[in-house]
């Protein structure tokens, strides 16, 4: 017969020379086995030793012995780790693996289900081989440490009795640094699926981040061994009612109070959605749970829910509340609206109107001249929204477009059409030119609508003319006037609105 080492990760075979030996280095991740060609699997008396730093396997029946050279040297715990994993019969037969590694508590014997390592010198084989039935009965009795002890791949405990809705889970593994997988399914129903790491010891531990429903629930806890295969292990624990706990003080326990967190929403309701029935705000972003809309049908929690009911509200009895079932629309769902301004001369208008409460508000504004403007603004806690058109729009009639998208992703449409009049009246305007002086460039003032653009033209004696524009009426003449001018003034007002500009007043100076 021959014998193999076989590499499971790289997939590589080795068939074992005529005298049966074959010596490797150990390569962190790897993991070998030594095996039967006829059979393909562990031959029935594999025996491994550690020499040094050095694992051995060996077999008589094959005449074969394999040194993986360095496993306890050139492998470390973590991700520098390798094993050895030995097909090994259970009791009833079936094949099991017993895997060594280069961390866990020292095995005494090659038992399937069992993950070590080995101390300097030892040198073990497989259990019912070596001591027979009776010796398994010895060792599985035994509670004296790990020696000679069947140990638990993994493990999970889940509390009992416990009023902490979101309790801590524990629990240890025998696969160090490794992802451990836990599902966590309440009397309710509701699954979660958590994933957490084992340390260097295999301990683990992990908060519920959901609140449970009240009752018993389950936790199954899983990790991947060395060989590859999935090790589960299950726990049952249960969530009781603190009947002295009034979380939203209102003279209600939460063992008789349906909406444990007054926010509108029974806990049943809450639960169902994922929601924290003894916090009014479960997510922390400032919205309370029953202004949310879970299922982004447009209707809020607290108007989809019957706080005074310990069940789900569920008018269509298909089985899921109608805070997360769309098909669910008795509620009062929420109104957006927009307000366009109508006869209005301000060509930049504010946009107002009424959303979801933090709603992000997209507008699309579009004017008589087919100009669009594309605005977005986020409603505030009330829902109220309002923002100013950044743009000179043309006179006449424009429409608004508005999408409001809520936290869910849910949208909702309006419009509204607005109009813009062209102001044709010009603005009063007065100036102060000095009669007579002798100052060549004399300060000039006067007075109109504020913010109105003034353009001052200016004509001297030898007909030389400066032309100034200023918001506010009150400049200094840059370039002198001669002495012997003689100045009159002339005031001419008018309107620019048809050209999309604020009125414009023009003051002509003549001599």
């Amino acid at each position: 017969m021959s014998a193999i080492l076989s590499k499971r990760v790289t997939g590589e075979k080795i068939v074992l020379d005529q005298q049966g030996m074959l010596r490797v280095e150990a390569v962190p991740g790897e993991t070998y086995n030594l095996i039967d060609a006829n059979t393909g699997q562990t031959p029935a008396d594999v025996k491994a030793e550690r020499r040094g730093d050095d694992l051995v396997l060996k077999s008589e029946s094959l005449d074969a012995e394999v040194i993986i050279d360095g496993f306890w040297e050139y492998c470390q715990p973590g991700e520098q780790q390798c094993f050895a994993s030995l097909d090994i019969p259970t009791e009833n037969g079936a094949l099991g693996q017993t895997t060594i590694t280069q961390t866990g508590p020292d095995l005494d014997y090659l038992v399937a289900g069992e993950i070590g390592t080995l101390e300097e010198g030892a040198a073990i084989g497989w259990l019912w081989i070596l001591g027979g039935l009776a010796a398994v009965g010895a060792v599985a009795g035994s509670s004296s440490g790990s020696s000679g002890s069947v140990r638990e791949l993994i493990n999970v405990v889940a509390p009992d009795d416990e009023t902490d809705v979101t309790p801590m889970l524990t629990g240890t593994t025998t696969v160090p640094n490794a992802i451990v997988t836990l599902v966590v399914t309440d009397s309710a129903g509701n699954r979660q699926t958590l994933t957490t790491n084992s340390d260097a010891n295999g301990n683990y531990s992990v908060e519920v981040p959901e609140a449970l429903s009240a009752g018993e629930y389950t936790v199954e806890a899983s990790v991947v061994g060395p060989d590859g295969n999935i090790i589960r292990s299950t726990d049952e624990g249960k969530i009781v009612l603190d009947t002295d706990v009034d979380t939203d003080n209102d003279g209600i326990p939460d063992s008789t109070d349906t909406d444990d967190d007054g926010d509108g929403i029974n806990d049943s309701d809450e639960i169902a959605a994922g929601l924290d029935p003894k916090n009014a705000d479960s997510d922390g972003d400032g919205i309370g749970d029953g202004d949310e809309d879970t299922d982004g049908d447009g209707i809020r929690n607290a108007d989809e829910s019957d706080e005074t009911s310990p069940e789900q509200t569920d008018q269509d009895g298909d089985g899921e509340a109608d805070i997360v079932d769309t098909g669910d629309t008795g509620g009062t769902p929420y109104q957006l609206t927009v307000n366009a301004p109508d006869n209005t001369t301000d060509h930049t208008p504010i946009i107002s109107g009424h959303a979801m409460p933090n709603a992000s508000v997209s507008l699309e504004i579009v004017d008589s001249a087919g100009q669009i403007q594309t605005l977005v603004v986020v409603a505030d806690n009330d829902g109220n929204y309002s923002i100013e058109v950044p743009e000179l729009m043309a006179p006449g009639p424009y429409v608004v477009n508005a999408i409001a998208t809520d936290l869910s992703g849910a949208q909702t449409h309006a419009n509204d059409p607005g109009s813009i009049i062209a102001d044709t009246v010009p603005p009063a305007i007065t100036v102060d030119v000095p009669y007579s002086t002798d100052d060549t460039t004399p300060k000039i003032t006067g007075k109109t609508e504020p913010n109105t653009p003034v353009e001052i033209i200016i004509t001297d004696a030898q007909g030389n003319r400066m032309a100034c524009r200023k918001v506010i009426i009150a400049l200094r003449l840059r370039q002198p006037i001669l002495p012997e001018m003689s100045v009159r003034q002339q005031i001419v007002v008018k309107s620019q609105a048809a050209a999309l500009l604020p009125n414009q007043a023009i003051i002509r100076l003549m001599p």
